[in-house]
Order: structure tokens, then C-alpha cells, then sequence
């Protein structure tokens, strides 16, 4: 039994498992209450077989449109129940099965220019290159800046949806008042006289407004509630002799693949270089990222009820459809039934929406896979001659890093005079790192830093294998190949 309930385990479950059994419940309720439905009316309707029509079938018709549109309403959405519940249950076990394995691979950063800078300051980046309103909360919040750039995308989606619902408000709001002033500007203008039973718009204004208040507290949700901090380890190494900085990266990053599991695929390394650093030049390396967790958006636990009741009492209200009206001429329900038995209908058509709209973002938010790597940031400055050490002093307090190109001029310049003495420092940064992605296919962002006691030892060590590396030809014959 432990086996099934261990922590790594449950961190391997995929949080749409979540919302896979609301669904499978939701289905099921639906399903069977369409289900008992379709029988009650079976079972009414089979007593007038076979049908024999009465001679005032014309009249009795004409006094009982409230029980035909009553009858009619339950049926159609009683056949719906069964269909779409059966749906639901079938694709929320899907959901429920296939989140016990969940195959998603670790996608490269985004913004790694970015990245390099966070390691190398300390300091949250993604900020400065996010959308305008995120910059602006940076500068006047400073814990804005920590935001990762995955909740200010879920904060603009969440923003924009607001103001679409609060126009569809605006409109529910003028449609009314419309309906309220026709019959009296039509009096007044054209003289016809027109008399209609306005309902209230109150059922559909609380579906908007508790779409809005749940918006409101999901984008609340986004902020950190507490300040976050980058701690990350440093060492600086004066380095004298025959050789180019790009020669020690490629020694530290084959030293770094340490630091990957037994088994694990190496990760890409990443050059860099920057313009505004006298040409410095860096190396970013990480070990193969572990999935950690997938349940780090609190506001996916909130759409859960938000899924359940609103789907299941959406198409109760239409399956038992109920109005105070029995028998009334068909002038009298048109001009004041027909428009609140138009708003019960649309109350519970909204219900179903605002259950499928939270269901939507219950799957957005749970789908956000959280991921824990080491990484480490090696930059340096030009070498120069010895005696004449470069002062990592010199460099501004921000870098605007850029991929390196494939051939590096510094590089290929040490390449026509490998035997010439040069030095130069190095910056070292390494860090245990927390990174999240939106999707299967969606880059990833660094939302924290933390300093771990093994990652520092096993970084000592490996910063000490450059220099223990020596090679001598003991004979050289390269031969051409001439036929």
C-alpha cells in the first residue's frame, strides 16, 4: 500500500487527474438523472397508445403551450443528459488513466539570455521582457518582478476574459432595458400597441458576477503571497596559461554531466556572449530536469466545485423543468411567459457554460508542470597577456546577453597561435533551480533558486578537473590521403 501513496509517486500524478474525476462524477449524475427522466416520460407517454387524437385537439393545443414547451424542454434536455453525461464519464476516466503516467519531457528554457542574467544578479528578469503592464508592476512592485511569465500569461488570458464577460453583462443589462421600453417608444412613434411581461435579468447576472469574483481570486492566486529570493553559490577563479575561456567551458560543461542522474540524457549547453561586457562571454549549463510536481497552481483546486455543481445543476434545472403556468391562452404566454420561460432556459444553458469555462481553466492551471534541475553559469571576460589580469569590476551591473554565433573571432583568433600565454577570469554561478512549463510543448521559466550543500561540493570538485588536464602528442604523423 505505501507504494501507491509515496510522496515521489503522487508527485508523478498529473493534476488533471482532478478534473478527469469531477468529470467521470459529473457525467455519471448527469447521465442518470437524464436517464430516469426519459423513463418517467416513457412510461407517461406510452399510456395514450396507441395515439388516438381528440376532436379538440386544435383548441386544447392553443391554451397549452406552457405544458407542450414545459414537456418539450425536459425531453430534449433529458436526451442531451444521457448523451453528453455518458460523454463526460467516458473522456473523465481517460483523463483520470492516463494521468498516472504522464509522458511529458522536459522542453529548454525560454528567454535563456534571461536565465543567465537571473543566475548571474540574483535578481527576477523575465519581467523586462514581459508585456508592458507586467513591466509597469515591476517597477512600482518589486514583487511583481517575481511573477513568472506563465502566470502573467494566465493574468492577461483571465483579464481579457473579464472584460469580455462584463460586455456580455452590458449587453444582457441594454437587451432588457430594450424589451422594458420597446412596447412605449413603439406606442409613442407608431402608434402600436404592444404588451410584454419583462422577467428579471438577476439569474444572468449572477452567473457573470460569480464568473468575475472567480477570475478576480484565480489572478490573486498568480502573485506570490510571499517575497521570493535567488540564492545561488559563486566562485571567481583567476585562470593563467595556454588556452581559450571557450576550452575551459567545454571542460566544465563535460564536467557538469556529473551532476545528471545515472542513465539520464545530457542537456544542450548554451554559449552566450555580450555586447555591453567588454565581449564577455559564458557557458550555461544544467542537468537533466526532474518533474517535481504538478499541483503548484492553488486556483485549480478552486474550479473543481465550479465544474461539479454548476454542470450538474445546470441540466437539473432544464431536465426538470418547472414554471408556474398550466393552461393559459397561447396570447397570454406569449406576451408574459414567453420571456421568463427564454431566461430559465438560458439560467441553465449558463450554468453548464460557467462549469465547462472553469473546466477549462482548472485543466490550464493543473497543467503546469513544475520541474527541479541544477544549473550553472560560467562567464568571463577577453584573456589578455599575463601580467595584465582583466578586473571583472569593470563589467555594468546589467548584461545583454545573445546566442553566440557558431564561429566565436576570439576563438578562431587563439586557434592561428595556440602557444601563446593568456589570462583571464571567471565568474561562476550554480544553483539548485526550480522551473515551470505551461504544457507538453511549452518553454520553460525559471521561478526559483535555492542553495543546496551537495550541488556546492560536487561544484568544487568539479571546478578542479580543468586544471588537472594535460596533454602531450607523444608521436604526431598526419598522413594525406593522395589516391
Amino acid at each position: 500500500m505505501r507504494r501507491f501513496v509515496s510522496k515521489t509517486r503522487f508527485r508523478q500524478i498529473d493534476g488533471k487527474m482532478f478534473v478527469g474525476a469531477v468529470f467521470v462524477i459529473a457525467g455519471a449524475m448527469v447521465a442518470w438523472n437524464g436517464l430516469s427522466h426519459v423513463k418517467e416520460l416513457w412510461l407517461r407517454v406510452s399510456l395514450f397508445f396507441p395515439i388516438a387524437l381528440p376532436n379538440d385537439i386544435a383548441e386544447r393545443t392553443l391554451v397549452s403551450f406552457p405544458l407542450i414547451f414545459k414537456e418539450l424542454i425536459s425531453a430534449v434536455s433529458s436526451l442531451c443528459a444521457v448523451l453528453i453525461g455518458l460523454m463526460w464519464f467516458f473522456s473523465g476516466w481517460g483523463d483520470v488513466l492516463r494521468s498516472f503516467n504522464p509522458r511529458w519531457e522536459p522542453t529548454d528554457f525560454g528567454n535563456p539570455d534571461l536565465v543567465a542574467e537571473t543566475i548571474r544578479t540574483g535578481e527576477a528578469q523575465y519581467w523586462r521582457a514581459s508585456s508592458f503592464i507586467a513591466r509597469v508592476l515591476g517597477k512600482i512592485w518589486g514583487r511583481a518582478r517575481y511573477v513568472s511569465p506563465i502566470s502573467y500569461e494566465f493574468f492577461g488570458k483571465l483579464f481579457r476574459s473579464s472584460v469580455k464577460i462584463l460586455l456580455l453583462a452590458g449587453v444582457i443589462a441594454t437587451a432588457f432595458y430594450l424589451m422594458q421600453v420597446l412596447p412605449t417608444i413603439l406606442k409613442r412613434s407608431l402608434q402600436i400597441s404592444v404588451s410584454m411581461v419583462t422577467p428579471s435579468p438577476a439569474p444572468l447576472f449572477f452567473l457573470t458576477g460569480l464568473a468575475l469574483i472567480v477570475n478576480l481570486v484565480i489572478m490573486i492566486s498568480l502573485f506570490p503571497i510571499r517575497k521570493r529570493k535567488f540564492y545561488r553559490s559563486r566562485e571567481t577563479l583567476a585562470v593563467k596559461g595556454r588556452g581559450d575561456p571557450q576550452i575551459f567551458f567545454a571542460l566544465l560543461e563535460e564536467g557538469c554531466r556529473l551532476l545528471s542522474p545515472s542513465g539520464a540524457s545530457a542537456r544542450p549547453s548554451v554559449r552566450l556572449v555580450s555586447e555591453n561586457g567588454e565581449n564577455a562571454r559564458a557557458t550555461l549549463v544544467e542537468n537533466y530536469p526532474k518533474s517535481v510536481s504538478s499541483l503548484n497552481r492553488p486556483g485549480g483546486f478552486l474550479c473543481l466545485p465550479l465544474i461539479l455543481f454548476p454542470l450538474t445543476m445546470g441540466f437539473s434545472r432544464l431536465i426538470h423543468f418547472q414554471r408556474p403556468v398550466s393552461e393559459v391562452p397561447y396570447q397570454v404566454f406569449l406576451k408574459a411567459h414567453a420571456l421568463d420561460y427564454l431566461v430559465e432556459v438560458l439560467f441553465g444553458l449558463g450554468l453548464i457554460l460557467v462549469g465547462l469555462y472553469f473546466a477549462e481553466w482548472a485543466r490550464r492551471l493543473f497543467g503546469v508542470r513544475k520541474y527541479r534541475s541544477d544549473l550553472v553559469f560560467c562567464h568571463s571576460l577577453n584573456q589578455s597577456e599575463p601580467g595584465n589580469e582583466p578586473d571583472l569590476a569593470t563589467i555594468p551591473g546589467k548584461l545583454e546577453w545573445t546566442l553566440m554565433d557558431v564561429v566565436d573571432d576570439s576563438f578562431a583568433g587563439w586557434a592561428k597561435d595556440p602557444r601563446a600565454g593568456s589570462s583571464f577570469q571567471l565568474e561562476v554561478f550554480w544553483a539548485e533551480v526550480y522551473s515551470e512549463s505551461a504544457g507538453p510543448r511549452s518553454r520553460r521559466y525559471v521561478v526559483r533558486m535555492e542553495d543546496n550543500e551537495d550541488l556546492n561540493r560536487s561544484m568544487w570538485r568539479i571546478l578542479k578537473l580543468p586544471f588537472f588536464v594535460s596533454f602531450e602528442a607523444e608521436s604526431r604523423q598526419i598522413e594525406a590521403d593522395r589516391t
